[in-house]
């Protein structure tokens, strides 16, 4: 991927007329429309804090505050030597997202933008925007703006391997319906609870990016023990364990791992 990076002021500053203005001090500022062409979203938010903390006089020390911590993994190990496949699992993730984080994968600020922002525009809304282009979490305080990566917490829990997932499977399997990078009772569950953390997006190009398949990192299959360890958000788990139960796949799995 070319590293050529570009901002150019297009505009001289104003202090009246911005659309969608939020209620902060940090959104009073009309910056002049800034030209992006290529360039790291770190640099595109030194540039926005750069501009407003120079237009409010140093009032406004920073408009965009970016969080870069990992994403916390809460482990639910119905055992003792279930949590052990949990840490290998987990070690797994721990070096793809290391990888990911390189590549500028979506979901990480290492990503790149090309645009524009300003001209009378809000920062809350371009920089909205920019966030959900680059798949980054987004929220509005009071001192400024909050970029994180996303998702911000996933959970580790185990699935039981019942009759009707392996029933599934085979008709998934018959009508040629299973994902091809995905041993065949994962992509079952992986279809039957609607996870959807084993897809991300990885840039191939200054402007396009492809979806990669991550099966082995976000799911663990343990066919001795009849379980399917997966890595998703908490709000996927909860829904995974309403669809399963409500289509007859769900077994028990007894431990400690609450529900």
């Amino acid at each position: 991927m070319a590293l050529a990076i570009a901002a150019v002021w297009l505009a001289r500053p104003s202090m009246s007329g911005i659309a969608h203005q939020r209620p902060y001090k940090w959104d009073q500022y009309a910056v002049p429309t800034t030209r992006f062409t290529n360039a790291p979203i770190m640099s595109v938010v030194k540039t926005v804090n750069d501009i407003v903390h120079s237009m409010s006089n140093g009032e406004v020390q920073q408009v965009v505050l970016v969080d870069t911590n990992p994403v916390q993994i809460v482990k639910f190990p119905p055992s003792v030597n279930i949590e052990k496949e949990m840490d290998a699992m987990i070690q797994v993730f721990r070096n793809h997202e290391h990888e990911m984080l390189k590549r500028g994968a979506d979901g990480f600020e290492t990503g790149f933008y090309s645009g524009q922002l300003g001209g009378g525009h809000s920062l809350g809304c371009v920089l909205s925007e920019l966030a959900m282009g680059a798949g980054l979490g987004y929220v509005e305080k009071e001192d400024g703006i909050h970029i994180r990566r996303e998702p911000s917490q996933l959970e580790c829990r185990a699935y039981r391997i019942s009759s009707g997932l392996v029933a599934l499977m085979e008709q998934k399997r018959k009508a040629n319906d299973l994902h091809v990078d995905a041993e065949p009772i994962v992509s079952a569950l992986a279809q039957a609870t609607e996870i959807h953390s084993w897809s991300v997006m990885v840039p191939d190009g200054p402007s396009s990016a492809t979806g990669e398949f991550r099966f082995n990192k976000v799911f663990r299959h343990l066919p001795e023990i009849n379980l399917i360890l997966a890595l998703a958000t908490p709000e996927e788990h909860s829904n995974a364990v309403l669809r399963l139960k409500a289509e007859r796949l769900w077994a028990e799995i007894g431990g400690d791992q609450r529900r």
